[in-house]
C-alpha cells in the first residue's frame, strides 16, 4: 500500500544524486499501486525497462497506466503503438508469471515491443497523443498520480518518464500524499482533474493525434533540448537495469523492486509445492455441473483477459458460479490458486 508500504521523505521531495533518487519514487509506487497516470514531456519505453521489476509486480497486481504524451517517439515506441491500436495480432501473455513478465521488461527486444504492443491492446497501457493548437512548442507538463484504490498519490516535477531521466539526468519531483491533509488533496485533485479532461479529449488548447501523426526524427521544427535527450536515451545500449554508470543508491533502489518480484515467486512456489505435498488431499476442484452456461462461459472469456473486473448479471444467473469457474481455470493452468471471498 502506498501509505503503509512505501518510505516517504518527511519533505515528499525527490532529486537525483540524493538518498531520495526520482527513480525510487516511481519503483516503490509502482510495486504498490494499481493505477498509475502520468501526463508528460517525453516519454520513453527505455523508462520501463529501467523499472521492469516494479512494473512487473504493477501488472502482476493489476494495474492500469495511462499516458499523456508529446509527439515525438523513437520508431520502435511509435511502431508498439500502432501495433497495440490496429487490428494485428500480438502473442498472449501471461500476467501471473511476473518472473517471465520482469524478463520480458528488462530486454529491449521484439519480444519487448510485443509485450507492450499487447499491453496497449489490452488496454492495461493507454495512450493519448497530444501537440498545442497554436504555435510551434511542444506538450511538455510533467505529473501525474498513483493510486492503490485506497490512497492517493500525485506528484509534479522535472522529470520525464524516460532511462535518461531517471537515471542519468539530475531531476526532481515533489509528491503531494492525500493522508497529509487538506492543501495536499486540492493539489492531488488539481491534478487528476488537469488530466482527466486532457485524457477524455475535452481539453481544447491541444490537438489529439493518431499513432501515424508521431515524429520519430529530429527536424529544423524540433529545436529544444529535450529532444536531444530522447535520441541519446534510444541511442544508449540499455544493459539490464543496473550497469557500470548506475550509481549505488539507483542499485540498491531496483534490488528492492527485485526482491519484491522474488517474493512473490517464491510464495507461487511454495504455494505449489504445499498441493504436492498433501498426500491427504482431497479430490482436484470441478465444477458443480457439466459445464458453464454459455453466458457464464462469455463472462469467464471477458474476465480472462486482465483478470479484473465485475460481473453484473441478474439474481440467480450464477455471479457465484461464474466467479468459482474463474478459480478453477487458474487451478487448471497452476495447481493452486489465491482467492479473498468476502
Amino acid at each position: 500500500m502506498l501509505k503503509t508500504d512505501v518510505i516517504w521523505p518527511d519533505s515528499r521531495r525527490f532529486m537525483s544524486r540524493t538518498e531520495w533518487e526520482p527513480l525510487g519514487f516511481f519503483s516503490e509506487a509502482l510495486c504498490n499501486a494499481t493505477t498509475f497516470d502520468i501526463k508528460l514531456g517525453f516519454f520513453s519505453s527505455s523508462a520501463i525497462n529501467v523499472l521492469a521489476d516494479g512494473f512487473a509486480t504493477f501488472l502482476y497486481n493489476g494495474g492500469r497506466m495511462r499516458l499523456i504524451i508529446n509527439d515525438i517517439l523513437s520508431e520502435e515506441d511509435r511502431n508498439a503503438i500502432m501495433v497495440g491500436e490496429s487490428e494485428v495480432n500480438t502473442p498472449y501473455f501471461d500476467l501471473n508469471a511476473i518472473d517471465r513478465i520482469s524478463y520480458t521488461l528488462s530486454k529491449r527486444d521484439e519480444h519487448f515491443f510485443e509485450c507492450l504492443s499487447w499491453l496497449i491492446r489490452h488496454e492495461r497501457i493507454e495512450i493519448k497523443i497530444i501537440t498545442p493548437k497554436v504555435g510551434n512548442g511542444i506538450a511538455h507538463s510533467k505529473c501525474g498520480m498513483f493510486s492503490d484504490g485506497i490512497s492517493k498519490v500525485a506528484f509534479d516535477g522535472s522529470c520525464n518518464f524516460s532511462r535518461m531521466a531517471l537515471v542519468e539526468n539530475i531531476e526532481s519531483i515533489n509528491a503531494f500524499c492525500d493522508w497529509d491533509g487538506e492543501r495536499d488533496k486540492n493539489r492531488i485533485n488539481d491534478i487528476i482533474n488537469d488530466f482527466n479532461r486532457t485524457f477524455s479529449g475535452e481539453d481544447d488548447t491541444v490537438k489529439y493525434l493518431k499513432a501515424d501523426q508521431i515524429i520519430t526524427h529530429i527536424t529544423k521544427t524540433y529545436k529544444h533540448k529535450d529532444i536531444k535527450e530522447l535520441l541519446e536515451d534510444e541511442q544508449r545500449i540499455l544493459h539490464s537495469r543496473t550497469e557500470n554508470s548506475t550509481s549505488d543508491s539507483i542499485r540498491r533502489i531496483l534490488e528492492r523492486a527485485k526482491a519484491k518480484v522474488t517474493a512473490i515467486v517464491d510464495t507461487l512456489n511454495k504455494g505449489k509445492e504445499n498441493i504436492k505435498d498433501e498426500r491427504s488431499a482431497p479430490l482436484s476442484p470441478q465444477f458443480p455441473f457439466p459445464e458453464p452456461r454459455p453466458y457464464q462461459k462469455e463472462a469467464f472469456n471477458n474476465w480472462k483477459v486482465s483478470q479484473k473486473g465485475l460481473f453484473a448479471m441478474a439474481t440467480g444467473t450464477g455471479k457465484t458460479l461464474t466467479s468459482l469457474n474463474c478459480l478453477l481455470q487458474i487451478y487448471n493452468k497452476f495447481k493452486f490458486y489465491q482467492a479473498l471471498i468476502l
